[in-house]
């Protein structure tokens, strides 16, 4: 049904929608896809993901004309801008796979071996392996191992003997008994991390940042104000938030995000060798039920915040306006040498693409919008104005 838009009006008619406004008029194509809208322009080439009711009846927000933020959380000191330059030039590290040489204590090396028990002929239960990672002197390994290793050439085979100890426990049946492990030395990673330089400074904001940078001066500031940004947009969010009531939630809404958390716990527990309920313990949930709910509903809450913002501000944007920032984004987190805009899209999905448009997208446009009505307040002055506030 036609109805009133943020600027102007709309009307839908078999799957396509309408859009008046004083700049003109524009027509997409629409779906409904669990409970939220898409939008596509005709040549495909803008996509909006949205809200499909009308979920701001739901939320209220108290008068935010005004803003008091305690300062010190927002205080970006010298030490958080070094530890955030330390990140970003150790994430540029580059690996080295190394196939000759001789190997030294503290290597990373890869190996295979086949270990067969003495007196034994065929290769024990669980005593193969094609491809393992350690690191020499770690002893991730039994006793001895680790230490004939070292000092071989790499890309050898040798015969590596060890005694397992009388408490070896990992598999049954080996405590205290003697074997020969063949092992080769398949070759050793070695890391290659680059010095903060002018040069590098360069190089990297050439190839990731919206502008490029000449010197390692430029570099901090701009890690300055990244952080600035980032733990103001924070704390604003969640000072709205001290202000907000929310009676009821969209339940498609809720669903993908539950979804999307779910995803996102299995990754991390899998590549840290958890299951999902262990990996949720760790952050004090009882369950990956318990973290996946409250992961999904602080976002949730987040969504509608931002949304009824922009809804009561009268913040918009257009679909141009969210891709020419989606791929800013791509070009910052390294997606940029990998994927075009469209086949980013469709690896992120519409979950993904929900989670940058309202989470990332739209919280940056309502954070710029009321950084000026921000007043930061000592803690004991927020404490005092709360407590008035409550009474």
């Amino acid at each position: 049904k036609g109805g009133e838009a943020a600027k102007g009006s709309f009307s839908a008619e078999d799957g396509r929608l309408n859009i008046e406004t004083d700049a003109g008029s524009e027509e997409y194509d629409y779906e409904i896809i669990d409970g939220l809208l898409i939008l596509r322009s005709a040549d495909e080439s803008m996509v909006l993901y949205d809200f499909t009711l009308s979920d701001m009846e739901y939320i209220t927000i108290d008068d935010y004309s005004v803003i008091e933020i305690n300062e010190t959380s927002v205080t970006v000191t010298d030490d958080d801008v070094n530890n955030y330059i330390n990140t970003v030039v150790q994430g540029q590290t580059t690996y080295e796979q190394v196939t000759e040489g001789v190997t030294e204590e503290g290597d990373i090396v890869t190996i295979s071996f086949e270990g067969v028990l003495e007196g034994e002929e065929e290769p024990f239960e669980g005593g193969t392996a094609d491809s393992i990672t350690l690191q020499l002197g770690s002893g991730a390994l039994i006793a001895d191992y680790e230490e004939q290793l070292t000092g071989q050439e790499i890309g050898s085979t040798i015969e590596v003997e060890v005694t397992f100890p009388d408490d070896y426990s990992n598999i049954e049946g080996l405590a205290g008994k003697n074997a020969v492990f063949t092992t080769t030395i398949l070759y050793k990673t070695v890391s290659h991390t680059p010095e903060f330089t002018d040069e590098w400074v360069q190089e990297f904001s050439e190839g990731y940042l919206p502008e490029k940078l000449d010197t390692t001066e430029q570099f901090t500031e701009f890690a300055r104000q990244y952080l600035e940004d980032y733990v103001m947009g924070n704390a604003i969010v969640s000072a709205l938030a001290a202000k907000t009531r929310i009676s009821a939630y969209n339940s498609n809404v809720l669903q993908l995000l539950v979804n999307y958390s779910a995803s996102n716990l299995s990754y991390a527990a899998s590549l840290y060798g958890y299951d999902m309920d262990s990996y949720a313990q760790l952050y004090g949930y009882d369950s990956a039920d318990a973290f996946e709910q409250a992961e999904a509903l602080s976002n949730a809450n987040v969504s509608m915040i931002v949304n009824k913002v922009m809804t009561d501000e009268g913040i918009t944007y257009t679909l141009e306006d969210l891709n020419k920032a989606l791929e800013e984004y791509m070009r910052m987190s390294g997606y940029g040498d990998i994927y075009t805009l469209e086949e980013y899209k469709e690896q992120t999905g519409t979950a993904g693409m929900w989670i940058y448009t309202n989470l990332e997208y739209k919280f940056g446009l309502v954070t710029e919008a009321l950084k000026d009505r921000v007043i930061l307040v000592s803690g004991d002055a927020q404490e005092e104005t709360q407590e008035n506030t409550q009474e």
